[in-house]
């Protein structure tokens, strides 16, 4: 049951890339989107002081039908402007966290959620074992590299402490068409300013506790394009 939600790395390199003038992470969420915007949601409270960062908490969002969700949305100052006579920050968002507990069923439901949304692995790490899929491809062909990620991701009980590092299929396309041979290479693309890679999508899955937290995030988008 597992395998089928999580692990096959065939067919991700034909797809589209969403456009850069709109980053979506939800529905109705996305990096271009003021944090007035989060903030004046009804669910919507500041929780900067919990995460010792500039950020707004929603409770009970309705993502993935999970109940129990805490959405942490982090703001970062990107521009300024003048209203009456005086200037005024503007915010935009950084990142974003979904954090829920830790269950069998949430666990597999999120990961289910995330292969719906275009998301394939790039790499696994449980109980300090790990696996990069991209330096995986350089070496051994695409079955035996599913076989290894499902038996490493279930090498452990789900509740076992875990990362997964997920981009999403445009990105994930990029990084293996550009030849990047690890993900540790890939991480160092954002240093060159390549613009191309302002569009990259990354999604860390982590297991810690009693706890699953899921940072969405544009690794390498500079504030000034948002």
């Amino acid at each position: 049951m597992l395998k089928q939600f999580v692990f096959i790395a065939v067919g991700i390199f034909s797809t589209t890339v969403n456009a850069a003038s709109y980053l979506p992470l939800f529905n109705d969420i996305g990096f271009t989107d003021d944090i007035e915007q989060i903030a004046s949601r009804p669910n919507a409270y500041e929780c900067s002081d919990l995460y010792n960062a500039e950020a707004y908490c929603l409770d009970r969002p309705s993502y993935y039908g999970i109940d129990d969700l805490t959405l942490v949305v982090y703001s970062q100052l990107t521009s300024t402007a003048i209203e009456i006579g005086r200037t005024k920050p503007l915010s935009t968002i950084k990142n974003v966290e979904l954090k829920a507990p830790l269950t069998l069923i949430n666990y597999n439901s999120l990961l289910a959620s995330l292969r719906r949304d275009g998301y394939v692995f790039s790499y696994l790490e449980v109980n300090g074992q790990h696996l990069d899929v991209l330096a995986g491809l350089q070496t051994l062909d695409r079955q035996t590299l599913d076989d290894q990620m499902f038996m490493l991701a279930n090498s452990a009980s789900y509740n076992a402490q875990r990362k997964y590092l997920m981009m999403d299929k445009a990105t994930f396309s990029r990084a293996y068409q550009k030849g990047y041979r690890n993900i540790k290479q890939w991480r160092n693309i954002g240093e060159e300013g390549n613009p191309e890679s302002e569009e990259d999508k990354l999604a860390t899955f982590t297991v810690v506790d009693d706890t699953i937290t899921i940072l969405f995030e544009y690794p390498f988008m500079k504030p000034a394009k948002q």
